[in-house]
């Protein structure tokens, strides 16, 4: 596609038709353009127009001034317009908008996989040599004396076992690089903070019910199996880690934005996404209200996908106040 190209500066009266490059509507006929034009835009050293009227040039015209038909005072006849290929892109022009490209691996999905990784590898070396990072970075009960305040974000860079990881990071990655391409960079990681944070105050809250006896100070030890442990111990022993509060974050808003859209559960069988986030939450209630010895915490699951519905509220709710 060609355009015709044109230093207009003797003209006034040619310098308010300047043409807006993402608003181009031109067909190359033979050895004719058609230049149609559409808005009016003041910035020097852009593609002309005409107003209100189509006028087709031929590239044979060299003398002639584009804006010939209807340009009274016949100033910048001598101007010779030129052809130059069309561009997204232009110099010393700050107001033109580039639509940025879908990326697979978007800056945020792409550092919370490096992050993990690099946390899980230093969790093994680390743990050969006597230090375990879970006990400073995993969450702990918040009436234990382990607990610390940066445990709410950071028990979600670590992880107990490969598998673990793996699966964690896979759905981080599968869920997260359509919405973070979506939403941009920042509201994604928002998101992603919020969700963990969720978790996190739903597993507080998990403990506190399950543990309150504990509190009362009637009892000082805890019986478990043969032995018998302190009860400051036995709470210090809480500990919860892994990325999932943010999975079921992540899960919970594709469900709600691409409710048709089919997945593979297990890589094998399809379903759309809408049935497979209800069914998923629904399952996760269940075990955590019957319990189950596998040492999972399904309410900070429950909890990630909780705090992602409350935030896209927040959200809807903002864009339809200011919408009009």
């Amino acid at each position: 596609m060609q355009a015709l190209f044109c230093d207009i500066k003797s003209c006034k009266k040619c310098q308010k038709y300047l043409l807006k490059p993402t608003e181009r509507l031109m067909a190359l006929i033979g050895s004719h353009i058609l230049v149609n034009p559409f808005r009016q835009r003041k910035k020097q050293n852009h593609f002309a127009e005409v107003s209100n009227k189509e006028a087709i040039f031929s590239f044979e015209e060299k003398n002639r001034c584009i804006f010939a038909t209807n340009c009274q005072k016949r100033e910048c006849q001598s101007i010779k317009p030129t052809t130059q290929k069309m561009n997204f892109q232009y110099e010393n022009n700050t107001n033109q908008y580039t639509p940025p490209q879908f990326s697979i691996m978007p800056p945020v999905c792409k550092n919370l996989l490096i992050i993990n990784v690099i946390c899980y590898l230093a969790t093994i070396v680390l743990k050969a040599r006597g230090i375990d990072l879970t006990e400073w970075f995993g969450l702990h009960f918040f009436a234990a004396s382990h607990h610390h305040i940066w445990q709410w974000v950071t028990y979600s860079f670590f992880h107990g076992s490969f598998s673990h990881l793996f699966f964690n990071m896979f759905a981080i990655w599968m869920f997260g690089y359509t919405l973070e391409n979506i939403w941009g960079s920042k509201r994604f990681i928002l998101y992603c903070l919020v969700s963990a944070l969720g978790a996190a105050l739903m597993q507080e809250i998990t403990y506190f019910f399950m543990y309150k006896d504990l509190l009362s100070g009637v009892y000082t030890h805890v019986n478990i199996g043969d032995d018998r442990l302190p009860v400051g111990d036995y709470l210090n022993s809480i500990n919860t880690i892994g990325a999932s509060g943010i999975v079921f974050g992540l899960l919970a808003a594709f469900g709600l934005m691409f409710p048709n859209t089919t997945v593979y559960f297990y890589f094998l069988l399809p379903i759309k996404t809408k049935w497979f986030v209800i069914g998923y939450i629904a399952l996760e209630l269940l075990n955590g209200v019957l319990g189950t010895p596998d040492g999972v915490a399904h309410f900070a699951h429950l909890g990630g996908a909780l705090a992602g519905f409350i935030l896209l509220f927040i959200w809807k709710k903002q864009r339809d106040k200011y919408r009009y």
